[in-house]
């Protein structure tokens, strides 16, 4: 696999997060999970400093980790958020929950099930946990995209996304230390920017190998809920079934990576999803996709002139 360019999805992230102030908006739309969490780590760390006992210690971990595999569902929703922006909609802050919720269980089994094998294999071998870990580090970004997709699945597909770029995510992860230090610093305060960047970055990046790997053939398109159409057909037999969505004809470009210059592109649509995100920001609807007519496909602009870099005056030339 073609090794990503770190530094232009970083500096493409802040850029993109940087429009309008798209970043207080991302964190705001965080804010209740991050008050559930604050609310609930506060009143654990009361009991158990009032209790004084072990049990109270073991009490205070095991609700936190109960809160934190309760949320899993609003946290692939969240990676779905993101998503969202980046793929040019305005996803309202309600969209999140109302997604949360009516895919909760289908979240908490992958998600529970994914972290569960990762705990296990950090419990007894931390380096070989380590590697699971970004091994399937892409499952909430696919069980968004795919929420049919199921657990052996969904890590086999983040497994393929990963295959050949585990040492690049690891060092992007670790890029981000001098930011949590800053957050640190800030007594929290830095997070209102820090995490929105953070989760943007991880956003970009998973579209890149989504991209590539579909290049390459490892995995089909239908995997991470993308299906193919027609793009010159008079109807597309997708649209329709999710007014919320474009759909988009010529495929999807993401310029954030090293691309090899022979990679193909591929005319998928986004599949049908359910309306957990609104139409683009200017809330103007896009002219239907009319397609040429085929006498004009290949008829060169007015004004257009032939180029000869042989200079040679015979070369178009039709009767030379």
């Amino acid at each position: 696999m073609n090794e990503l360019d770190r530094s232009a999805i970083k500096r493409d992230a802040r850029a993109f997060i940087g429009q309008d102030n798209r970043w207080w908006f991302m964190f705001v739309a965080y804010l209740p999970i991050l008050a559930i969490g604050i609310v609930t780590s506060v009143g654990l760390s009361i009991y158990e400093l009032f209790s004084l006992n072990r049990f109270a210690m073991q009490f205070s971990d095991a609700g936190s980790s109960l809160i934190n595999v309760l949320l899993i569902p609003f946290t692939v929703a969240f990676c779905g958020f993101f998503l969202s922006h980046l793929r040019g909609f305005s996803p309202n802050w309600k969209s999140v929950y109302q997604e949360g919720f009516d895919r909760y269980w289908d979240y908490l089994l992958v998600g529970f099930v994914t972290g569960l094998i990762i705990g296990v294999w950090t419990l007894f071998f931390i380096i070989p946990g380590i590697i699971a870990a970004l091994s399937y580090s892409q499952v909430y970004y696919v069980l968004h995209d795919n929420p049919q997709v199921g657990c052996k699945r969904a890590r086999e597909i983040s497994s393929a996304l990963t295959d050949g770029c585990k040492w690049d995510l690891f060092v992007l992860e670790l890029s981000f230390i001098g930011w949590w230090l800053l957050v640190a610093l800030t007594a929290g305060i830095a997070f209102i920017y820090v995490w929105p960047y953070y989760q943007t970055t991880k956003a970009m990046y998973y579209e890149n190998l989504k991209q590539i790997t579909l290049a390459a053939g490892t995995i089909q398109p239908e995997d991470v809920g993308l299906m193919p159409f027609d793009p010159y057909a008079e109807q597309n037999p997708y649209a329709g079934q999710n007014p919320y969505e474009q759909q988009n004809p010529y495929g999807q470009q993401y310029p954030y990576g090293q691309q090899s210059p022979d990679t193909p592109q591929y005319p998928y649509g986004y599949a049908p999803q359910p309306p957990y995100t609104q139409p683009p920001a200017d809330g103007q609807p896009q002219a239907p996709f009319t397609p040429p007519q085929p006498e004009d496909t290949f008829r060169p602009g007015e004004g257009s002139e032939p180029q000869n870099p042989d200079n040679d005056e015979n070369t178009f030339n039709p009767e030379a």
